[in-house]
């Protein structure tokens, strides 16, 4: 257990533009939101094709060319070879406004643990649209302090990614 601990953490940038909102005992919420300098249209489209901004480095494969945002199947999915890894459940997605997936992120799945990540889309005039995550985690979490910062090192990255993805 340490191990992927240490293993997220390494992984992690040290300065995160994210923002752990609250931990307890056996939770935690984070956010975090960028405003990216196209319209709301081009933002959710190139949001959709995860494997062009998900960074491999936090992938089981290696390559973030094997991840899907899946909508048919309800899968935030990383396919390769004969292996599968079901990242979260795509519970909702509200067009060029809202994705909700439900599940562990990462090395949290092998936890007993429900999460429930949700980006927002939010156009603010002038071919500018908001982005913000919130990332809240519920149960068996062994260190939920550490287990935040790890994962607040992660997703703002990802975010950072998807704004630097966009043309």
């Amino acid at each position: 257990m340490t191990l992927l601990i240490v293993g997220l953490l390494s992984m992690a940038p040290f300065v995160s533009d994210g923002k752990v909102i609250s931990h307890s005992e056996n939770s935690f919420e984070l956010s975090s939101h960028v405003v990216i300098n196209q319209p709301v249209e081009s933002i959710f489209q190139r949001f959709n094709q995860i494997e062009l901004w998900w960074h491999s480095d936090h992938t089981f494969s290696g390559n973030a060319q094997n991840m899907t945002l899946d909508i048919t199947d309800a899968c935030f999915c990383e396919r390769w070879a004969n292996n599968i890894i079901r990242h979260m459940d795509i519970v909702a997605v509200e067009e060029k406004k809202r994705h909700v997936w439900r599940g562990g992120l990462g090395p949290l799945q092998f936890f007993a643990v429900s999460g429930a990540l949700t980006w927002d889309f939010k156009s603010i005039g002038n071919n500018q649209t908001s982005v913000t995550y919130t990332y809240r985690v519920y149960g068996a979490i062994p260190d939920a302090k550490t287990w935040s910062t790890a994962v607040d090192g992660v997703l703002p990255q990802q975010l950072t990614r998807l704004k630097n993805s966009i043309k």
